[in-house]
Order: C-alpha cells, then structure tokens, then sequence
C-alpha cells in the first residue's frame, strides 16, 4: 500500500514539473489544481497508512482506496482537460471529488469512534 502512495507522490512531482514548462498558460491553473489535489491526498493516504498501525485505528485503511481513486479520477480529469484531451475520464472529476472526500469521511469517522474506546 505505501508503495503505490508513494507512486502517486511521485508522478504528481513530475506532473508538477512537467506541467510548468509544457502546459498552456491558460490550462495552467486547472493543472496546479490537479497536482495541489494530488499531493494533499498523497499526504492524507500517508497519514493513514501510518495511523492505521496503531491499536484502535487499523479501520484508517479502508479510506486509503477512496484516496488513490479519488486522485485518479478527480486530478486525472483535470490533466486530461487542461491537455485537451477529450476522453470520458475528463468527466470523472465529479465522481473523483466524492471519493476524496468519503475518504476524508471515513478518516473522521474511524478516529472519532477510536477516540469513544
């Protein structure tokens, strides 16, 4: 699980990088948008990695699957419009923001019933 996290910050680093000198200045933002979701939630799923493995939290992992999609489908909709690249995942970004945010849900709702024990 870390390792496929770990991709995922990494590509973003070179989608970063790539984006600064190969996206068109008009798409620019909505690649930046793409790339800043992608790093947060590489952090998040981290987080919960680590977490998980402390009694009481071993649920934080069942977000960790709701990151990684919701970064495939939300930033990779994003990439996929600024690159004008017209192809049914550009309308993903809805379904993907859901899951980030279940993931965030579900974060919430492991560490506050954790914290009733």
């Amino acid at each position: 699980m870390f390792s496929f996290t770990f991709l995922l910050g990494l590509s973003a680093v070179a989608l970063g990088a790539a984006g600064s000198h190969l996206i068109p200045q008009d798409m620019l933002l909505l690649w930046q948008t793409a790339v800043s979701y992608q790093f947060w939630h590489v952090l998040a799923a981290l987080i919960c990695l680590v977490a998980s493995r402390q009694a009481g939290l071993q649920r934080l992992l069942w977000s960790v699957p709701f990151f990684w999609l919701g970064i495939i489908f939300f930033s990779g909709s994003l990439y996929c419009k600024a690159l004008h690249i017209d192809w049914w995942p550009v309308q993903l970004a809805p379904i993907g923001g859901s899951l980030l945010m279940l993931g965030w849900l579900i974060a919430a709702l492991v560490t506050a019933l954790a914290s009733k024990k």
